[in-house]
């Protein structure tokens, strides 16, 4: 995959899992977010790239859980998931955040127009994990990413971190990198 647009197919739809598409949420999926217009194909691909386009807007992360990019994050760790499994394997975790966090997603890091990010976190967060974590990616950890994710864009210095927090050891473990190895909170505004 190299566009976050079969992501937002598979939630349309609401894919059980990549690739497999039931008549029931083909017809209910197309119905509810396209209407008539989404009842041919070239109407499909339009609909498409209009929501591909809406992924960075503030309205589609939707702060309050509503959102598009929310309800395709989501959707993405179960059809991820493989059979029999609980978590999904490091590596496709990754490929699938490069994909949601990147830049034909909710770009994580500068150059993000919805938020003015300075810190590359998608990176940094990739490499973290990559070379300290090497574990599969069970849905808590998951879902926090994305928590974490939304909070650094309302403030990437940290400001609002606690180190009693209620975050995946994982979490706690990258922000503790994150102040040794990329020097936050020196200089930034951040409770030590």
């Amino acid at each position: 995959m190299d566009s976050i647009g079969v992501l937002i197919l598979s939630e349309i739809v609401a894919s059980p899992t990549l690739g497999e598409i039931h008549r029931q949420g083909f017809l209910t999926g197309w119905s509810t977010h396209g209407g008539s217009p989404a009842n041919t194909i070239s109407g499909q691909k339009i609909l498409i790239h209009k929501l591909m386009a809406q992924l960075s807007s503030p309205e589609a992360q939707g702060a309050g859980g509503s959102g598009l990019f929310r309800r395709v994050y989501k959707h993405t760790f179960k059809v991820a998931v493989p059979a029999g499994t609980r978590g999904i394997p490091l590596d496709q975790a990754s490929e699938y955040w490069r994909l949601l966090f990147g830049p034909t997603g909710a770009q994580w890091g500068p150059g993000s127009a919805s938020g003015g990010l300075t810190k590359p976190w998608l990176e940094w967060y990739l490499t973290y994990l990559e070379t300290k974590w090497k574990k599969a990616v069970n849905k808590d950890m998951w879902d926090q990413t994305l928590a974490f994710e939304e909070k650094t864009r309302e403030d990437e210095g940290l400001g609002w971190w606690e180190e009693g927090g209620a975050w995946p050891t994982v979490i706690d473990d990258f922000v503790e990198w994150c102040k040794v190895e990329k020097g936050l909170g020196k200089g930034d505004k951040m409770e030590e």
